[in-house]
C-alpha cells in the first residue's frame, strides 16, 4: 500500500508540475532575454554534440559566452554565462571542446572529493550524497589549476555539498569558508565566485547571501528556472538548467518563460 501511494504521488506530482508549466508556456513566454545564466553538472563525452548544438545556437543569435566578473558589465549584449556544479573530472577532459566552441565557462567546486586529496571513501559518500549515477571521477588539484590556466573561472560551492539551511548559520559560513580557502590554496589567487548547492531560495538565506558578499565574494549564484527575464545582480546571479538530455527547444522554453511570480508566491520552481 505504502509503494502504491507514493506511485500516486509522484504521478499527481508531476501532472501538477506540467500543468504549471503550460500554463507559464502559454501565457508568460517572454523571448530569449539578453542575459541568459544556464548551467550544467557533469558533461560526459556522449553529451558532447548536445553541448555544442547549444553553443552554435547561441552564438547564431548573436550572444557572447562570459564568467561572472564580465556578464553584467554592458546590460545591452547579450551574453551567456555557463557554469557547471559540484566536481567532475569530465570538466577538465572538456577543454578541447569549450576551446573549439569559444566557450569561457565557470566551474563551481565541492572541495570534499579532491582526487589527490580526498579518500575513496569520501569520494564515494560525496557521490553517493548526490546521487550521481555518471562517472564518478573528481577534479585533482593539478587539474584544477589547469582549467584555471584555460582561462576559465574556478567558484567555490560550499565544502561537502550539504542543503545550507539545514545547518546552523555556523556551520553553513564554515562549509562556504572551507571551499573558498582550499580552492584559493590550490590555486594561488582569489576565489570570488560562489554558488550554493541545491540553488533554490529556500536553499539559502538573505543572511547568508549578506555574508558572502561580505567576505570577498563578487557574486552569488543560484539555480532557480524560469527567473532569467527578473534581472541579475550580483548578489543574486541567476541560472537555468540546461538539460542535454532533452530536446534545445525545451530548453529554450525553459529560459524564456517568465516565472518570477510564481517563484516568488511559492519559492518553487515553474518546471519542476
Amino acid at each position: 500500500m505504502a509503494i502504491r501511494d507514493a506511485g500516486v504521488a509522484t504521478l499527481l506530482k508531476t501532472f501538477v508540475h506540467r500543468s504549471i508549466r503550460s500554463v507559464h508556456e502559454t501565457l508568460c513566454n517572454r523571448g530569449l532575454p539578453t542575459k541568459i545564466g544556464v548551467y550544467f553538472h557533469s558533461i560526459e563525452s556522449g553529451n558532447y554534440d548536445a553541448f555544442r548544438e547549444m553553443a552554435e545556437f547561441f552564438h547564431a543569435e548573436g550572444y557572447r559566452f562570459t564568467n561572472p566578473d564580465t556578464f553584467l558589465t554592458d546590460p545591452d549584449e547579450r551574453c551567456v554565462y555557463v557554469s557547471f556544479d559540484d566536481n567532475y573530472k569530465a570538466w577538465h577532459d572538456a577543454i578541447p571542446l569549450f576551446d573549439a566552441l569559444d566557450i569561457t565557462a565557470t566551474f563551481f567546486v565541492n572541495t570534499v572529493c579532491v582526487r589527490d586529496k580526498a579518500s575513496d571513501a569520501e569520494i564515494a559518500a560525496y557521490y553517493e550524497r548526490l546521487e550521481f549515477d555518471g562517472t564518478r571521477i573528481p577534479l585533482s588539484t593539478s587539474e584544477l589549476r589547469e582549467l584555471d590556466s584555460a582561462g576559465h573561472t574556478i567558484g567555490a560551492h560550499t565544502h561537502s555539498h550539504f542543503q545550507l539551511t539545514a545547518l546552523s548559520f555556523e556551520q553553513a559560513q564554515a562549509e562556504i569558508l572551507r571551499s573558498k580557502n582550499e580552492l584559493e590554496e590550490i590555486l594561488g589567487r582569489p576565489v570570488l565566485h560562489f554558488s550554493y548547492p541545491f540553488g533554490m531560495r529556500r536553499h539559502f538565506s538573505e543572511q547568508l547571501r549578506s555574508w558572502c558578499m561580505d567576505v570577498g565574494f563578487s557574486s552569488v549564484s543560484n539555480a532557480i528556472p524560469c527567473l532569467l527575464h527578473a534581472g541579475h545582480k550580483p548578489s543574486g546571479l541567476n541560472r537555468c538548467l540546461w538539460n542535454l538530455e532533452m530536446p534545445p527547444s525545451y530548453n529554450l522554453s525553459n529560459i524564456s518563460i517568465d516565472g518570477r511570480h510564481f517563484v516568488k508566491i511559492t519559492g518553487r520552481s515553474v518546471v519542476g
